[in-house]
């Protein structure tokens, strides 16, 4: 029998993006992704295997709006506890740093893990496109006040973007958080917002991620 060498590959370490809703978004972005950056990022796509459940896993708390809804923190315990160690651990891909990245619902919910503080944010940036602000009555402007009341810092990298022919209420909601955030002044914050113009909501998705990423 003939001895082969083995050769151990260095591990080098990358940029990991947390794509949800990546059912609807990983082809499109991960040619971005190749095209632009195929030795600085790897992209988890998360998507659902049977029944899409975004409508529950990405809200918090519960609505009449979408029958099971509410259920973010569940969510947020599935990406810190399974697929956060599976990506690092079992696939030995070595971070640099994690972003996470969603449309509507989507932004809704990586702008809830931010301000919830029930658990502790695994993400450096978040990419938030067309965040679904009027959840609930605008649950999320309250709780970046309850946040507020109790925290003077904010340790993350924060990018959120609307189209401008998303209609009225998103356009209004989508200023009044950005306003609070930029009057908070808190410590340690990166944050960034911008209006696409002749862009609906279906259309602000894949822009927003490849400007957001371009940015981090």
């Amino acid at each position: 029998m003939n001895a082969q060498k083995i050769c151990i590959p260095f591990f080098e370490a990358y940029h990991t993006i947390y794509l949800l809703d990546g059912d609807g978004y990983f082809n499109e972005l991960s040619h971005i992704i190749l095209d632009e950056y195929p030795d600085e990022i790897v992209l988890v796509g998360i998507g659902y295997d049977g029944e899409n459940k975004r409508h529950s896993d990405f809200t918090y708390p519960e609505d009449d709006l979408l029958p099971h809804s509410g259920n973010a923190n569940l969510y947020i315990q599935h990406l810190i506890k399974e697929l956060i160690p599976f990506v690092e651990d079992s696939l030995l891909i070595q971070t640099t740093q994690r972003t996470l990245a969603g449309h509507s619902l989507g932004g809704y919910f990586g702008l809830y893990l931010l301000f919830q503080e029930e658990f502790t944010n695994p993400f450096d940036n978040i990419i938030s496109a067309s965040p679904s602000l009027f959840w609930h009555d605008a649950f999320l402007l309250g709780l970046e006040d309850q946040f507020n009341s109790s925290n003077d810092s904010l340790s993350v990298n924060l990018y959120i973007t609307m189209g401008d022919s998303e209609g009225v209420t998103m356009n209004t909601l989508f200023n009044a958080l950005n306003n609070k955030i930029k009057s908070r002044n808190y410590k340690d914050l990166i944050f960034d917002h911008e209006r696409f113009e002749n862009t609906t909501h279906n259309n602000n998705s894949i822009k927003s991620f490849r400007k957001g990423i371009s940015r981090l």
